[in-house]
């Protein structure tokens, strides 16, 4: 990736952050799409002129000429899907990262699964002392209420 973002941008792209490689990336991606996709929208656009001037033709020529018609159309919408996922790809990512704190993620943690280990015990008891209505929940197990 920097080997690329290096000739793109005429400099060395070592040094950079991760996140400002990326955001390079994406405008370097965004920028080819482009230059692609005007292209592509001009051809489509003869193309369909093409298609009103073949309907002067007789129809055994316009039958001749369909099948590579058909080809060549295929192709266009084909180029046009390309530079469509090349934008995607550009675009931002689903997964936006963020400094988290590992101490409250780990006491978070704990704490579920000390409430999976509870709800655990809860199921083990027998079926008469499910129905009782639990007052609390303390670190050493259930108080319950009669």
């Amino acid at each position: 990736m920097e080997n690329i973002l290096a000739k793109a941008l005429g400099q060395d792209a070592t040094q950079l952050p991760v996140m400002e490689k990326r955001d390079l990336l994406a405008r370097l991606l965004k920028r080819l799409a482009h230059e692609i996709r005007n292209p592509l929208s001009s051809l489509d656009v003869h193309f369909q002129l093409l298609e009103e001037d073949l309907n002067a033709l007789s129809p055994a020529a316009r039958m001749q000429l369909a099948a590579r018609l058909g080809i060549i159309h295929g192709e266009l919408h084909r180029l046009e899907s390309i530079v469509g996922r090349f934008l995607k790809l550009a675009g931002p990512s689903a997964l936006e990262l963020e400094p988290v704190e590992i101490k409250k993620l780990s006491r978070m943690s704990a704490n579920c699964s000390a409430l999976k280990r509870r709800r655990e015990k809860l199921k083990s008891l027998p079926r008469s002392n499910r129905n009782c209505r639990v007052s609390r929940l303390t670190p050493s197990g259930l108080l319950r209420r009669s």
